[in-house]
């Protein structure tokens, strides 16, 4: 499973031990900018958007959660090496 939390959206994709994508969820959200240069976010509509679209996903794949055999995190892509 991989989960992206972004400036636009957030998403949640399933994958297999091929590394294909076997189904995903995404989405938008809101920016708010209460004084010219400033942009926020609520943090709270980042975790119940997250939560939804993990649900999606495995809905959407037919598996349980317990079915998962792990998650990552990596920084940008630009900036890792291949």
């Amino acid at each position: 499973m991989g989960i992206d939390i972004g400036t636009q959206s957030t998403r949640a994709a399933l994958l297999n031990r091929d590394g294909r994508v076997i189904a995903s969820a995404s989405t938008p959200q809101e920016m708010q900018t209460p004084r010219p240069g400033w942009a926020e976010q609520d943090p709270q509509a980042w975790w119940d958007s997250t939560v939804a679209n993990i649900r999606q996903a495995l809905a959407q794949a037919g598996i349980a959660p317990q079915e998962i055999l792990g998650s990552g995190q990596r920084p940008d892509a630009r900036h890792c090496a291949d």
